[in-house]
């Protein structure tokens, strides 16, 4: 998607619900665990590393991550209430959690999974929209079949 159509995408808030935000958290764990060995076998061609580095590095705990923001993101998202102090009196201090737009994350060489998908993660667990690039020497471009 082009980054015009990314910010009307994000200004229509749809990225707001927790709905939304949980269900693209779980579409991610769901691709991890699905396509893991494709996955892993598209960047091992393009680092040279072995599978099991791969597997334990990028996969295992990207897969973690995911999970975690999952069983917490319910808790993250609520307002926030704070005592107030005399001086703001009538008014009730609040912490809002809003998302803020689109990014753009470009993945590096070296950890291509875990350097973008973590990133990810918090960008739409934070209700943000993200463009996601790869890096122009990853020959098998694994970041574009994301």
């Amino acid at each position: 998607m082009a980054a015009a159509a990314l910010r009307e995408r994000f200004r229509s808030g749809v990225t707001r619900p927790y709905a939304w935000r949980i269900q693209q958290i779980r579409g991610i764990i769901r691709m991890l665990t699905e396509c893991e060995n494709e996955l892993i076998e598209a960047v091992c061609k393009d680092t040279g590393k072995p599978v099991e580095e791969m597997r334990i590095s990028e996969v295992t705990q990207t897969l973690c991550a995911a999970q975690l923001i999952e069983k917490q993101l319910a808790s993250w998202m609520p307002d926030q209430y704070f005592s107030q102090w005399g001086i703001l009196f009538p008014s009730t201090p609040t912490l809002r959690h809003e998302p803020y737009g689109v990014v753009l994350m470009i993945a590096p060489f070296n950890f291509p999974l875990m350097l973008v998908l973590k990133p990810l993660l918090g960008a739409v667990a934070a209700g943000a929209l993200a463009g996601l690039a790869s890096s122009c020497v990853c020959a098998n471009k694994i970041v574009r079949r994301l």
